[in-house]
């Protein structure tokens, strides 16, 4: 790691007024891009109930007391994503969070599996979770 710095500042010596600017803005901004993701990543870490699962064709919600079924999900800080059905694991993946910038100014924020995609929201202890491609959406409550 010190040679690694060492290197830096040797590369910086030997540039320019405005080399030195345009380095010094690309690691302040890589510096920035990742720990905004791990900001991101982090409030989604823990254990989550299902609450409600609605839209689709009908626009119809289920819940737990509609399906005598309990769904689960825990989103490990080792990036690991587990699902249970009525307390059986029934799937785990890697994942990992996405960002991005929508046209307002807002942030869009992702969980990226092997073989899907979803957008998710968290206000206060509700977890939001909708799939791309789809035209439902499904909450969650923390489990403290």
């Amino acid at each position: 790691m010190l040679r690694k710095l060492g290197r830096l500042a040797e590369i910086l010596n030997n540039t320019t007024a405005m080399n030195r600017t345009i380095l010094f803005l690309f690691v302040l901004s890589v510096l920035c891009s990742c720990e905004k993701q791990k900001f991101y990543s982090s409030n989604l870490i823990g254990e989550w109930a299902w609450q409600s699962t609605c839209g689709g064709y009908s626009g119809q919600c289920s819940t737990p007391e509609t399906t005598n079924l309990t769904v689960k999900l825990f989103y490990s800080a080792d990036s690991v994503y587990y699902e249970y059905k009525n307390d059986t694991l029934i799937s785990s993946y890697p994942f990992h969070i996405k960002t991005q910038i929508n046209n307002a100014g807002g942030v869009i924020k992702f969980i990226q599996f092997d073989n899907r995609t979803q957008t998710y929201s968290i206000n206060g202890d509700t977890l939001s979770l909708s799939y791309i491609g789809a035209d439902f959406s499904s909450n969650y409550k923390r489990i403290k």
